[in-house]
């Protein structure tokens, strides 16, 4: 019995690593583009189909895999901007249905992802346009991280652009957003110049 448990304890060891070390191992070699998409760098076609392909294989080891999973959504979130051609339309189409399968599966796995679930909303916004199912998912997004100071930019800009269409029932949870951003100083304005308002009166007023 001893000597079947220290067996499986090996190979569990062993099937860990065969799926950790390669989860690292794409995160590393892969470093420099996701850098260079953090800070607005240009990133060359070639590079980002090398990553995709990676990271593919990766997450092919195992159903979650959330890190490896996330990155590669954003990844295939992104390629569609680079295609040109008659096919081009079908290749975007192509990413962003697997970009909108690679997060459910991950949020599947890993439920309390506010950032994937907004990702989720923006994504669905370019497959399918702003219908219920986005505000949906916004409204996941606040539930799982409520003034969250590190999502909140991000999902402010998001709700910014689709504020006529916004439901009463997410206004409550869009106004604790507003009120935390006022008390963050720099990031504040930053935040208005980026989308060319004057007040947080001014973003108030987009939202009624």
């Amino acid at each position: 019995m001893i000597l079947f448990f220290r067996w499986s304890l090996i190979v569990f060891s062993i099937l860990w690593s065969l799926m950790v070390l390669p989860a690292e191992a794409v995160r590393v070699l892969y470093a420099d583009i996701r850098g260079d998409i953090a800070t607005g760098k240009p990133v060359e076609r070639a590079d980002l189909d090398s990553a995709i392909a990676a990271y593919q294989k990766v997450a092919s080891l195992k159903f979650c895999m959330p890190g490896v999973r996330e990155q590669l959504a954003s990844f295939l979130s992104i390629r569609p901007a680079m295609y040109t051609g008659a096919d081009a339309l079908v290749k975007v189409a192509a990413d962003l249905d697997l970009a909108d399968k690679t997060l459910r599966v991950m949020l599947t796995c890993s439920p309390f992802e506010s950032n994937q679930w907004l990702s989720l909303a923006m994504l669905d916004v370019r497959r399918n346009g702003v219908r219920d199912r986005v505000f949906k998912f916004l409204n996941l997004s606040y539930l799982t991280g409520p003034r969250e100071a590190w999502i909140l930019e991000r999902r402010l800009t998001f709700a910014a652009g689709i504020a006529p269409l916004i439901p009463a029932e997410l206004k409550t949870q869009i106004q604790a957003d507003i009120d935390e951003l006022r008390r963050m100083g720099s990031t504040r304005k930053r935040f208005l110049e980026r989308l060319r308002l004057k007040s947080m009166d001014e973003l108030e007023l987009l939202f009624g």
